[in-house]
């Protein structure tokens, strides 16, 4: 492996990238955007052109893919993958459901403990996105909703094994996993509307890597090739320069949209060139804490909080996402971090 690899793999990676501070930023973009929407009906001009979800699908492509190649055992990288995203995720679920149970009462949860059971159970697997009917009325009407993306990252780290064993026997794998996934993603409302289970079969795949893998796969790419990406790693500012041109033409073909979740390869491709820019090209002081976990996962869960509250406000919801955030860390996911058997930037 290279010397720059290598670097990354030391116990104190923080020296050699700024992946921190980019998920930082990334969970504050996702943050703001939807609080704006939620609370001012405001779509934020420029900052929709950094959308997080996309960028953390890329960085998750890349680290991950790395963690697993230097795991011990197929036990370890599952056991590090759990210690990363479930502790942070059982605390969120409890303090959705003391939202819920404020709302509705303990009485409803006693004569609905089924229902209770079941969501807490899917929050804590793979039904995220599961949002039951009784509580729709609550907030917006999906307690959390921004979720929906642990569920596209849990299915992401369960498919990593199965890509590496694939790459051994497949020299291609990659590139047909790649072009399946962003033809799916361009192209699967024409092809796949058919009705499945009483609702077009492109909806089911919403939450899996079939639509969003190709983000991911372009951060193994990235991973695969990185000593020649290294050597130009100062030039790949120009994937900035790239981004602004094309914001300003502003052009609305699927291939170039610019702006929230769905953007298109064209502007995807120079995203990922000036986040690699930004991660390894600049050389910066580490951040002591990461917050970027706690300040995603429980930011709307504030806003529909302050909903019920009767208090719509965008300050306080800052404060309050950055006061659970710092909780989250200190009480939960640092201490389960900290058990980790090996740690590739605290993935």
């Amino acid at each position: 492996m290279s010397q720059q690899m290598a670097e990354l793999g030391n116990e104190n990676p923080q020296r050699f990238n700024n992946i921190e501070w980019l998920r930082i930023v990334f969970a504050l973009q996702v943050l703001f955007v939807h609080v704006y929407r939620t609370f001012a009906d405001i779509e934020l001009a420029y900052v929709v052109h950094i959308p997080g979800v996309p960028a953390f699908f890329f960085i998750s492509g890349f680290l991950i893919y790395g963690s697993y190649l230097k795991s011990r055992s197929l036990r370890d990288y599952y056991m590090n993958r759990f210690l990363r995203l479930m502790p942070g995720l059982l605390f969120v679920t409890l303090g959705a459901l003391s939202v819920i149970v404020y709302v509705k009462g303990a009485s409803h949860l006693l004569e609905n403990l089924s229902l209770y059971l079941v969501w807490f159970g899917a929050q804590l697997t793979l039904g995220q996105s599961y949002g039951p009917a009784e509580f729709a009325d609550i907030g917006v009407g999906n307690i959390n909703g921004p979720l929906w993306t642990i569920t596209v990252e849990l299915l992401f780290y369960v498919s990593v094994p199965v890509i590496v064993f694939l790459e051994k026997r497949a020299r291609h794998i990659l590139t047909i996993l790649f072009i399946a996934s962003i033809t799916v993603y361009l192209y699967g409302v024409e092809l796949l509307s058919f009705s499945f289970f009483g609702k077009p079969f492109i909806d089911h795949l919403h939450a899996t890597p079939v639509v969003w893998g190709w983000m991911f796969l372009l951060g193994i790419f990235c991973f695969k090739n990185f000593d020649a990406i290294y050597k130009h790693i100062g030039k790949l500012w120009i994937g900035g320069v790239a981004m602004i041109v094309l914001v300003v033409v502003d052009n609305d073909n699927q291939f170039f949209l610019t702006s929230n979740n769905r953007v298109g390869p064209v502007y995807f491709v120079a995203y990922a060139a000036f986040i690699l820019y930004a991660a390894f090209g600049i050389r910066y002081r580490p951040l002591a804490v990461d917050l970027s976990y706690g300040t995603y996962i429980w930011h709307m869960l504030i806003v529909n909080l302050l909903l019920v509250l009767g208090l719509p406000n965008i300050p306080l919801t800052v404060l309050l996402t950055a006061v659970a955030a710092t909780a989250s860390w200190f009480l939960v996911e640092k201490p389960a971090l900290s058990l980790k058997r090996y740690s590739f930037r605290n993935t």
